[in-house]
Order: structure tokens, then sequence, then C-alpha cells
């Protein structure tokens, strides 16, 4: 395992092609190098972040301007997981004879909040004021009742 890695990377490349080199070391005193050409076109990067993988994707013209972006984050690949957490939630707050109300909502958005800490700031709302549209169904797939928080 590195002990640390290193490169010569200038805060903002000049255009064409510019090369980079890489240099890693480990607990032993040990170095590995590799030189890496940074060029125009296209080019993607990966990494693990706090809330999941990380994509980027860009794409430049022969100047080195993006043109194009396609960025991942790593909400998005949690998506399927929210979902499941948010009906589980759901599942199993909501009760015959319970009041639905604001606060079983709120105790279902605690769910999705779970995720990613930074939804609070990127919807613009507080805990308690983010849109909800929740529909409760019966076991035949009929909406029994639909409460929706418009805020």
């Amino acid at each position: 395992m590195a002990k640390a890695i290193i490169n010569n990377s200038p805060e903002a490349f000049s255009i064409g092609i510019n090369n980079v080199v890489w240099i890693a070391f480990d607990n032993f005193g040990h170095s590995s190098s590799v030189s890496q050409k940074i060029n125009y076109g296209e080019g993607v990067g990966i990494v693990e972040a706090q809330r999941g993988t990380l994509t980027h994707h860009y794409w430049t013209d022969d100047k080195g301007i993006v043109t194009k972006a396609n960025i991942i984050v790593g909400t998005t690949n949690n998506n399927a997981a929210i979902c499941m957490s948010l009906k589980k939630a759901a599942q199993g707050l909501i009760k015959k004879d319970v009041k639905v109300d604001d606060g079983i909502l709120n105790m279902i958005e605690m769910a999705f909040r779970a995720y990613d800490p930074c939804f609070s700031c990127a919807t613009h709302h507080l805990p308690g004021e983010m849109p909800l549209d929740v529909k409760i169904i019966d076991p035949e797939g009929k909406i029994i009742q639909q409460i929706k928080r418009d805020r």
C-alpha cells in the first residue's frame, strides 16, 4: 500500500500536451513513478467520495476548452438504496388507524437525508420543509390516502 502519492501537476495546464509525473512511496522508502500525458480530447476521473463513487467525464476541443461534461455524483449511485429505505421507513411508520401528519413525513424524510446531508442545501430547504408526496396504497394497489407537502 502506498504511503504517499505525489505529482508535479500545475494548478492549470497550458494548451497542448502536458506531462505529469506521479510518484508513489511505500512505508519502506521505496518509490515508483509513472509519466502521464495530459492532452485535449476526452477524459474520465473516478474517485471514492464520502457519499459514494464520484465520476467526472469531460470532452474538450483542440484548445482544451470543455465542450461537454457528465458528472455522476455518489448520490446517483445510491438512488435504488434511497428508494428502498424510503419504502421501508414508510412501511414501518404508516400503520392502519395511524394519522399520517408532518411528524410522520419528517421521519420518512430522515431516511432520505441519511444518504446525503447535503440534500438540505441542495434543495434549499431545511429538514421538514422539503416537498413530499406520499401515497398510501392498500394491498390491491388502490390509493387510500395521499399526503402532499408543497413547501
